[in-house]
């Protein structure tokens, strides 16, 4: 039987950032994605989402959530190509959306969180250059 299932553009593009050579649908990627959950998780996940209406209870993992764990792990400073990378690397191993546009939201995630930038606007103030405005260089307050 065949059911149709409305997603939104952001759980579309999760799931196409999921897809390995040769899976041409929707339905192949999530068949293997879902095959490698183990039944005992799917099972808490159902049971939790039956506790909640349907809802999983879990918090949302922002960009700048993203952005600062990077950085941790690159010992809270880096060139912005080496946070790029980081920064696929853990949106990858979450199973998190790697969009065309990936790189501007990596800087302007940077710029929208840092005092210095003529983006801020206000809010947490996580990063800063350490060799100035335009030296490609961040780093962790």
């Amino acid at each position: 039987m065949e059911r149709t299932i409305s997603v939104s553009t952001d759980v579309f593009a999760q799931i196409w950032s999921l897809r390995e050579e040769g899976e041409n649908s929707e339905d192949a990627i999530l068949r293997r994605v879902l095959a490698a959950i183990p039944r005992r998780k799917r099972v808490q996940t159902m049971s939790n989402q039956t506790k909640t209406g349907g809802r999983t209870p879990r918090s949302k993992v922002t960009w700048r959530d993203d952005v600062r764990t990077a950085l941790e792990q690159l010992n809270g400073r880096a060139p912005l190509l080496r946070i790029y990378n980081e920064v696929r690397e853990l949106r990858r191993a979450n199973g998190r959306s790697i969009p065309p546009s990936f790189e501007p939201v990596v800087r302007r995630t940077l710029e929208e969180h840092c005092s210095a930038s003529e983006v801020y606007r206000g809010g947490p103030d996580l990063f800063y250059m350490p060799e100035g405005k335009g030296m490609g260089v961040w780093a962790l307050r």
